[in-house]
């Protein structure tokens, strides 16, 4: 009989044994993997941008220097990453595995003060405190971006890989929903 319940690792070992029996290379898995981050980094700098006013409010709040400024860095850093990732993948993805560093030191920071700030890690999309729950979404990114350091550059983009890349994804947003709702209800 089998379990009512798998776990996210459970889906993502088997979406990526369906990869390699498909005869999906390494190399087509890590081009996916970069436009999925691409698009990542994209949204990110958007939602930033079209909420700018409480991106520079939550980052005046983190305690940032010059938040006003860095309202407008930021995005602008995610949308050049999110290029980079497709026109040259490896340079991208060193460029987003900084801006993961960088962002997650931050978020470390304010959860170790004990600080109760609104993260605008995703424009208002993300709007809520900052937890354990968005260092572990970093986390999870940059294991993502290792993956994306052995992309073509330019990337080639096959369907099957994509669908592996983005369910995997997908997997893990579901996942850190729900442990976000998990700690909110505790």
């Amino acid at each position: 009989m089998r379990p009512l319940q798998r776990s996210g690792a459970h889906c993502i070992e088997r979406r990526l044994c369906i990869a390699r029996r498909s005869g999906v290379s390494g190399e087509e898995l890590a081009d996916a993997t970069a436009l999925v981050l691409a698009v990542i980094f994209g949204w990110a700098a958007v939602a930033k941008l079209i909420t700018h006013p409480s991106t520079r409010e939550s980052f005046t709040e983190l305690g940032l220097v010059a938040p006003r400024a860095l309202s407008f860095v930021v995005p602008a850093a995610e949308l050049v990453t999110a290029i980079l990732l497709v026109v040259a993948a490896p340079v991208g993805a060193a460029a987003a595995i900084f801006l993961l560093v960088c962002f997650t030191v931050i978020l470390a920071r304010a959860l170790r003060s004990g600080m109760r700030v609104s993260c605008s890690c995703f424009g208002a999309a993300a709007g809520s405190d900052v937890s354990v729950v968005d260092v572990a979404r970093n986390l999870g990114l940059a294991m993502l971006c290792q993956l994306a350091l052995f992309a073509r550059s330019p990337i080639r983009v096959e369907l099957i890989p994509l669908a592996v890349v983005s369910g995997i994804v997908v997997i893990g947003w579901c996942s850190l929903r729900l442990a976000r709702r998990a700690l909110a209800a505790a």
